[in-house]
């Protein structure tokens, strides 16, 4: 039968608008969509015409959403062993030459890589970008065509000239190729790792001949197949070559006349010396005669389709107005004015214009050959209601396809209208049916011509999915000697506890010297320290609040003070020896095998696992299930996703009827823990709570109150946990999340108390005692090496001060919803600069945090700025290790 997805092409309406795009009727107006029924309209073009549809989108989110729709769309249609139509996204190339912003090296070739599919005879498929693209000028097709580097088995190449070519496509050199964008050279063996290939190449010469051409594995380098041509396509649009430089240097000494002097002049010999400059990019066309723009590479045939119109070319002019206005607020512009780098609005609006289709929600009733579109919304309804709907519209012979994005989920959907009687497919003898389909869509509709309803998940469930990595685990507060200040107590390797007093540089024989800690001891004694000895001392920290006496400068106090932390180190190792030796020996809870809920809340994830999460999970699933008491540590990096595997591993513990204590280093983080467990656990009979100073005492004495009764599944908390008036029914699993912030007094107060609890330990960073301990196989140690798939590269730049960069990248990132942090690591001044920015930015709400601040105060920042109550964080390094705040997408560091 034809697939449900495919009804709305046979519709009346549709059929007619496929007709006018064959005749070549245009400008056509499809009314009334939007979203993810304007995806799918699209796709139905394309698939019905065979034709490849190029879309402007108002802006770069737009497009993104939009290309998203429209693979799932694909995929789901095409279904299993079939390549969908390819999806492919033109990335804006970012960067600013008027503030020294360069655009990021994989922009570079992903828009490459857009250009050469484009000028590709492929049909169909969708080119999706925004429509500030067409801002910037392209190369002319041959000339990109041209910088594509060739190489065949038996060629003859000049290696000089071949690498010359990599370094002006951009290339970097390096010793080992690992990643896109690199090659490297070894004798007569040349490596490079073509941007738009899967493995790198290998190149191996014989004098000036090719004597082999292969694949290889840049992990282990070894060859993999073997090639008999293979193309290097270019990483920048346009080569930087000798020739273009030399072209260059003229341009720029002829800049605008009112430019400064002595910036161009700098530029100028930064290409004469190096080839390079930061923002070259956005200059190398002015070596060219030629501008082309994107209307430049599209094919006969070719469909132009606007989103929204009057949207996409209000952007064109925002943008424009923001280049010009950046170009005057220098006050000596060292670069020429836009109209000579960028593509005005003026140069495109004839082609915009002259568009084949618009896709517009509220269409001008005078709109020329409009198309209306009957689409309804299907608000979130959950389980029950969607049940209820699905029931109705069946009856009346509505198709209904159902968009998972999971396996799992898709799996058990089917088991529950299974066992509702509900069963999955065509209807026989009638029309309608319900389908389920694997894909990520963003949004539910119906169209009653063609008596289809699509369901999402986020209509289904009434929450919409976080495309982020996997929830990240953070630390805690951190200080180090960057925050020192005169006064503070710092511990001598060989002479104990000290104050700090100053630095102070001493000078010998007229000649300035090093710099010097100057720490006073008892009876104000001083010694001075220099600067390279700092590994001599570190950070005092006490306990209870009370302040040490200091020292004496060659006496014995701080000899016995070491003897017996020796001596009382030596008894708590020989206790932990016992413990963990009884531990192994005493029978502990073997936890039964996962249930079905514990599927349910795994297929619920909305990520795939990598390799080494799902070998930690059922690590620790297997370790559960013995009879010996678990003491599992787990390590891997920020972001790794070591909170999945304690979500589950909690679940598993609390489906066998036992409690859970997740403890955590400070009161912010355990907050962050509680929503995330809460969340998570939303869809199951199981209690969380919170244990900290962020309950009232009332709250607090009920939450104890609970646990005491076995009425609360997981209790989540600061060391307050750890406190005498706490008391479990049935404690089953403890979960230590950043172990190193607490002391070991801490963690064994509750593996003393119950020998039989199984621990699980999560660290990015193990301290010494714990690792040597799993490594000697007291304890086992589960690793987490590999990011999560398609985690996104961190972009850095780095650039002078400038205030014209400040408030474009705080504006770049409030105009897409997301926050900031803003590291200035002096106390002193962070004041001067709240006022700066509020000055630059005066719509940023901001707000201050530093170490000197009140704890409770701190706290109460950082809880406000998770939960997005402002836009912009300035601190000092006190954020360091970090909190899973995943709007926050900026990091500016002073």
């Amino acid at each position: 039968m034809t697939d449900p997805l495919l009804l709305p092409a046979g519709s009346a309406t549709l059929a007619r608008l496929l007709e006018q795009v064959r005749r070549g009727a245009r400008p056509l107006t499809l009314g009334g969509v939007s979203g993810t029924a304007a995806a799918l309209f699209l796709y139905l073009i394309g698939r019905e015409t065979g034709r490849r549809i190029v879309v402007l989108c108002p802006d770069d989110p737009g497009a993104d959403r939009l290309a998203s729709d429209l693979r799932s769309f694909a995929a789901m249609v095409a279904g299993e062993g079939t390549d969908p139509i390819p999806v492919v996204l033109f990335p804006s190339l970012g960067g600013d030459p008027y503030q020294g912003l360069a655009p990021h090296p994989s922009n570079g070739w992903e828009r490459v890589e857009f250009l050469r599919r484009l000028r590709r005879a492929e049909a169909p498929a969708f080119f999706l970008l925004a429509g500030t693209s067409l801002l910037q000028p392209l190369p002319p097709p041959e000339i990109l065509e041209s910088s594509t580097l060739r190489v065949a088995e038996w060629q003859e190449i000049s290696p000089e000239r071949f690498q010359e070519g990599l370094v002006a496509s951009g290339y970097a050199r390096e010793d080992l190729v690992t990643q896109r964008g690199e090659w490297s050279r070894r004798g007569g063996i040349l490596d490079v790792f073509p941007a738009s290939g899967a493995h790198p190449l290998r190149i191996e010469l014989f004098g000036n001949q090719v004597e082999s051409l292969r694949t290889f594995d840049p992990t282990t380098q070894r060859s993999l197949s073997r090639l008999e041509s293979a193309e290097i396509p270019p990483i920048r649009e346009r080569p930087l070559t000798r020739e273009c430089m030399a072209g260059l240097i003229p341009v720029l000494e002829k800049a605008d006349p009112h430019a400064g002097r002595a910036g161009i002049e700098s530029r100028a010999e930064a290409l004469r010396e190096r080839g390079y400059f930061m923002g070259v990019e956005a200059l190398a066309g002015l070596a060219f005669p030629a501008k082309a723009s994107l209307f430049d590479y599209l094919a006969p045939g070719d469909l132009l389709a606007v989103v929204e119109p009057g949207a996409v070319e209000g952007s064109l002019e925002t943008a424009w107005a923001d280049l010009n206005r950046r170009y005057r607020e220098d006050a000596a512009p060292a670069l020429p004015p836009p109209e000579r780098l960028y593509l005005a609005p003026e140069a495109t609006r004839t082609r915009f214009r002259d568009r084949d289709l618009s896709l517009e929600a509220l269409p001008e009733p005078e709109a020329a050959d409009l198309v209306p579109i009957q689409v309804r919304s299907r608000p979130a309804a959950g389980m029950p209601g969607l049940l209820g709907r699905i029931r109705e519209d069946l009856r009346e012979g509505w198709w209904q396809v159902l968009a998972l994005e999971t396996a799992g989920r898709l799996r058990r959907m089917g088991e529950i209208l299974a066992e509702e009687g509900l069963p999955t497919g065509a209807v026989v003898g009638a029309g309608g049916g319900i389908f389920l389909r694997l894909g990520t869509l963003r949004e539910g509709f119906e169209l009653p011509e063609s008596r289809l309803a699509l369901y999402t998940e986020a209509g289904i469930f009434g929450e919409a999915r976080r495309a982020a990595p996997a929830p990240r685990a953070g630390a805690a507060f951190h200080p180090d000697f960057r925050d020192l200040r005169p006064g503070d107590l710092l511990v001598h390797a060989e002479h104990g506890i000290g104050r700090f007093l100053g630095l102070e540089r001493i000078t010998a024989e007229g000649r300035d010297g090093d710099e010097f800690l100057i720490l006073e001891y008892l009876d104000r004694d001083r010694l001075y320290l220099p600067i390279f000895r700092l590994d001599l001392v570190q950070r005092y920290s006490g306990s209870g609040g009370t302040v040490p006496r200091l020292d004496r400068l060659g006496g014995r106090t701080w000899e016995r003070t070491q003897a017996r932390v020796r001596r009382a180190m030596r008894e708590m190792a020989e206790e932990l020896l016992r413990l963990y030796a009884a531990r192994k020996a005493e029978p502990g809870l073997a936890f039964s095998r996962d249930t079905p809920w514990q599927q349910e809340l795994e297929d619920a994830f909305p990520f795939e696992a990598t390799p080494d999460q799902a070998r930690a999970i059922g690590e620790v699933k297997q370790d559960m299930e013995r009879p010996a008491p678990m003491d599992r540590l787990l390590c891997g990096d920020v972001g790794f996703g070591k909170t999945e595997v304690a979500l589950r591993s909690a679940f598993k513990a609390v489906m066998d009827g036992r409690q859970v204590a997740v403890l955590v280093p400070t009161t912010v983080l355990a907050y962050q823990h509680f929503r995330t467990f809460r969340d998570r656990f939303a869809p199951f009979p199981v209690r969380v709570d919170l244990l900290s100073r962020f309950r009232t005492p009332a709250e607090q004495k009920r939450t104890l109150a609970d646990l005491a009764e076995g009425k609360l599944d997981v209790v989540i908390g600061t060391h307050r946990i750890l406190s005498g008036d706490v008391r479990f029914r049935n404690l089953g699993l403890l979960i230590i999340d950043e172990e190193q912030r607490f002391g070991v007094r801490h963690k064994e107060r509750i593996q003393a108390m119950r020998r039989q609890v199984d621990v699980l330990t999560m660290t990015a960073t193990p301290i010494p005692r714990t690792l040597q301990m799993s490594l000697a196989g007291i304890r086992d140690l589960s690793l987490i090496e590999t990011p999560p798939r398609d985690r996104l590269e961190i972009q850095t730049t780095v650039v002078p001060f400038r205030e014209g960069v400040l408030s474009a990248a705080i504006r770049a990132e409030l105009a897409r919803g997301g926050q900031i942090y803003f590291v200035h690591n002096r106390v002193e001044s962070i004041g001067s600069m709240a006022r700066l920015l509020l000055r630059i930015c005066p719509e940023a709400r901001l707000e201050i945090a530093h170490g000197q601040m009140r704890e409770a105060a701190l706290e109460k920042t950082m809880l406000a700025f998770m939960e997005g109550k402002f836009d912009v964080l300035l601190s000092t390094t006190i954020i360091e290790n970090g909190l899973d705040i995943p709007n926050v997408n900026t990091l500016i560091v002073n």
